[in-house]
């Protein structure tokens, strides 16, 4: 069903992404890491067309993410900074096709794209 699909790709993503520390700039959001270490999603959670594009997601801490979501405009800004103009408006435009009804998710081709990403990430070993 479509809501076990949902989190076990949620759960793949975690595996791919979250690497035990926060990769983000801490300086420029203006926040300490507090250590608890999630994933983050660039684009909102809610955005299904790149929810598990690795893209889009980032290892980071809670306080990040407690300051993005409290910060959108400057969370945005940030993530178009941090990820380069030209994916961030990739990332944009697949939001955009999958909000309006243009494409739909293949929940199919996504879990093959994330466990291909796991096995390249289990290959590299830890950092």
């Amino acid at each position: 069903c479509r809501k076990h699909a949902r989190a076990y790709l949620d759960g793949l993503a975690r595996k791919v992404v979250v690497a035990g520390r926060c990769e983000l700039d801490h300086r420029a959001l203006g926040i300490a890491c507090d250590g608890r270490i999630q994933i983050l999603h660039g684009l909102d959670r809610d955005e299904d067309g790149v929810r598990w594009d690795t893209r889009n997601l980032f290892s980071g801490c809670g306080a990040a993410n407690i300051w993005g979501h409290n910060n959108k405009r400057r969370w945005f800004a940030y993530v178009r900074d941090f990820r380069g103009a030209d994916v961030y408006d990739e990332l944009c435009r697949l939001a955009d096709e999958c909000a309006s009804g243009r494409t739909k998710v293949d929940y199919a081709e996504v879990e093959r794209t994330l466990l291909a990403s796991l096995a390249l990430t289990t290959e590299a070993g830890p950092e």
